[in-house]
């Protein structure tokens, strides 16, 4: 991973300091598939500060892409509930959260925005069980970016992909 030391210690900030994770605590941490390297720093980092448990939940734009395109409107309209009641588990049972923004703001460019409007609002509502938790405040809770190659192409767009990342990991730091 490029500057693989200021990552690590990037993850060890946010778990630190940032959640402030205590010992024998669980930790979720959600992260794009595009941040897989940076998101097992945080897995690492998480074990490293004394987490109970750490539990990875990866989201991947490029499946949901595909899922928004051809999934028939009924099915997108009525999301599985599983994963929000999960999460919201943990956090009843005083778990921490980190959560990796890094999605693509193009990355949904091309489709039916009405379609995919409806399917994201039908997942905003299976999440409230989720967003409850967090809104009473009682758990710690954070939220940080990572260098993805979609924002990193919108942010430097004169730059080679890779140069482009690189460049954002540096603002990033």
């Amino acid at each position: 991973m490029y500057r693989e030391k200021d990552a690590k210690r990037y993850a060890e900030l946010a778990v630190r300091q940032g959640i402030n994770l205590q010992k024998g605590q669980t930790l979720l941490i959600r992260a794009s598939v595009e941040c897989a390297e940076f998101a097992r720093m945080l897995v690492e980092a998480g074990y490293q500060a004394g987490a109970g448990s750490v539990e990875l939940y990866y989201s991947d734009q490029a499946a949901d892409r595909l899922r928004y395109q051809y999934a028939d409107a009924q099915v997108l309209e009525h999301p599985a509930k599983w994963l929000p009641e999960v999460l919201a588990q943990y956090l009843k049972e005083g778990a921490a959260i980190i959560s990796v923004v890094s999605a693509d703001p193009d990355g949904f460019n091309g489709l039916d925005m009405g379609k995919v409007g409806r399917a994201l609002n039908a997942q905003k509502m299976a999440n409230i069980p989720y967003r409850e938790q967090i809104d009473k405040n009682e758990n710690q809770w954070l939220v940080i970016g990572a260098a993805a190659p979609g924002w990193a192409r919108k942010v430097f767009p004169d730059e080679p992909e890779d140069r482009a990342v690189e460049k954002l990991w540096d603002a990033i730091y």
